[in-house]
């Protein structure tokens, strides 16, 4: 049987049905067999073959949608053959389309136009003159952005804010795993596309040089949604924080020690081709697939996983992180288009250019990133301040357990463990141990090691960030830097209205049956505090 070799290195046959042409795109073309007539079935499937041998499959799939679409509305009954593109057909068919929809028509114009280039049969050029004139808009582009949607659009400052110390603490408690801390990380430092991220391979991390004060990585991303682009054709380079570097490294290595342990070991060159986002149910059957170790690894993209998984990779961790939001009063749901558009906004914010957003979001031109520059600066900012004000009664925020006392902490016989305010004023006790770095006490609100004295001062905390907060503001006139604090302020103001709630008067006397059980708060998966009944000692203060 006659095959072909897409744009993508993939085999497929012509002649069938289902045509996988990459790693992420399979298309169905049996609408070509059940509708169509010669001479029109022939020069619709030689044009597809065409797109598939030159394009890449996303603009293969858009264009073989687009045409199903066309051809389904033209059919007047399941089996009718269509034999040629009649104007009145086109016709009737645009007028089906809306606003948001029309440029399906630009798709199908473009792909009729290539079958007449392609001097195959089934299209008369009076019909592709006509249509040439007709006036198309393109895809509405940035609506979400523009409109501030507050599900699609960028993250608030609070949302990323929340988000960054959700995944922290999510990898070190083991509720996510390596993989999904990388796989979030990336989309947020870069905006890529889920497509980009799953062709990664490790050789494209590279180490920091001994000369860079910053020990920052470098990262080459592989470009995509060109037309003509092909798998790991072309990068752009980018720089990468030590800390994520570093997680990238440990992923990598992971992913060796596990084809290995399948495998044996791996060659130098063949580590360095592996994978970031590995496919590790296929790495676990490389020797069940008919192809050897070098075909897999090296000269194919067999073990790279699927990019709707690294997407959905994304998605799933959001989730499970259970992420507070202050403008929708719960929690954040959101696909990695999200990431993107915070990139884009932030990047609007801090003064770059149209063209200097399109380069970070790898547009090929810059009528997708004028959206950014429409409504930024300062504007967004107080937007999000305003909203998240009136939206503010949320809990989740903190994440450690408030105690009665310093008694009943997790190391609260060790006096270096206790969280200060100021040097005779203590609020807590931390539970992590020594070798922390972070600000105390105002970074412990938002810790999950940090177990708060249910008497001590919490407001005081809030009055001290609320007062640094209008201090930067007014030593910079910078709402975005001065709103860094939010996610903390509103953690230490949760802290402080359960520790109210707790001392206030019970409207039910204690069961005289005995002691009470501990009881637990569940603010978010891990918000919570207990007490006992029976502990009565006073919250104790630091005395020097």
């Amino acid at each position: 049987m006659h095959s072909l070799q897409s744009a993508e290195n993939y085999t497929f046959f012509p002649a069938e049905d289902i045509w996988k042409v990459s790693r992420n795109v399979t298309i169905n073309v049996s609408w070509i067999r059940l509708r169509l007539g010669s001479p029109l079935d022939k020069s619709v499937r030689k044009t597809l073959e065409f797109y598939a041998t030159t394009f890449s499959s996303s603009h293969l799939q858009n264009a073989a949608t687009r045409m199903s679409a066309f051809f389904q509305h033209s059919s007047f009954a399941p089996r009718t053959s269509i034999c040629r593109v009649d104007l009145p057909d086109l016709v009737s068919y645009w007028r089906t389309l809306n606003r948001r929809n029309e440029w399906y028509m630009s798709t199908i114009r473009k792909f009729l136009n290539q079958m007449y280039d392609l001097e195959s049969e089934g299209v008369a050029e009076e019909t592709l003159s006509y249509i040439d004139k007709w006036a198309i808009k393109g895809n509405i582009k940035g609506e979400a952005v523009r409109t501030r949607d507050v599900f699609k659009s960028a993250f608030s400052d609070e949302e990323l804010q929340g988000l960054h110390l959700k995944l922290a603490s999510g990898l070190e408690s083991g509720l996510i795993d390596l993989q999904e801390f990388v796989c979030v990380h990336l989309f947020l430092a870069f905006g890529a596309r889920s497509c980009q991220l799953s062709d990664l391979r490790a050789c494209d991390l590279e180490l920091p040089k001994p000369s860079d004060p910053t020990r920052s990585y470098r990262l080459k991303i592989p470009r995509a949604k060109t037309r003509s682009s092909k798998f790991r054709e072309f990068f752009t380079e980018r720089p990468l924080t030590f800390e994520i570097g570093e997680s990238v490294r440990a992923l990598c290595a992971a992913n060796q020690a596990l084809v290995e342990t399948a495998l044996g070991a791996l060659t130098s060159e063949q580590t360095s081709n592996l994978p970031v986002f590995l496919d590790a149910l296929y790495a676990t059957r490389i020797t069940q697939s008919g192809f050897s170790i070098d075909d897999c690894i090296m000269r194919t993209d067999l073990l790279h996983g699927a990019a709707d998984r690294v997407a959905g990779c994304f998605s799933r961790t959001i989730a499970v992180l259970q992420i507070p939001s202050e403008r929708t009063q719960g929690f954040l749901s959101a696909t990695s288009v999200r990431a993107r558009r915070t990139l884009g906004t932030r990047l609007a914010r801090e003064g770059a250019s149209v063209f200097q957003i399109a380069k970070a979001l790898d547009h090929s031109g810059i009528e997708s990133a004028d959206v950014y520059t429409e409504d930024v600066a300062e504007s967004v900012a107080a937007k999000d301040l305003a909203m998240s004000g009136e939206l503010a009664p949320i809990a989740g925020r903190f994440m450690g357990k408030i105690v009665a006392n310093e008694a009943a902490a997790v190391r609260g016989t060790d006096p270096s463990s206790r969280v200060r305010l100021k040097h005779d004023r203590t609020v807590g006790t931390c539970g992590n141990g020594p070798g922390c770095f972070a600000r105390a006490p105002f970074a412990c609100y938002t810790c999950r090691s940090f177990q708060p004295w249910l008497e001590a001062n919490h407001n005081e905390v809030v009055m001290k960030l609320e007062e640094l907060r209008e201090q930067t503001f007014a030593d910079t006139n910078d709402l975005t830097l001065a709103s860094a604090n939010d996610y903390t302020i509103r953690a230490a103001r949760e802290v402080a209205d359960l520790c109210r709630s707790m001392m206030a008067p019970k409207a039910a006397p204690p069961s005289s049956e005995g002691p009470m059980p501990a009881v637990e708060h569940q603010g978010s998966h891990a918000a919570r505090y207990t007490m006992d009944e029976n502990d009565n000692t006073e919250t104790p203060r630091d005395e020097q």
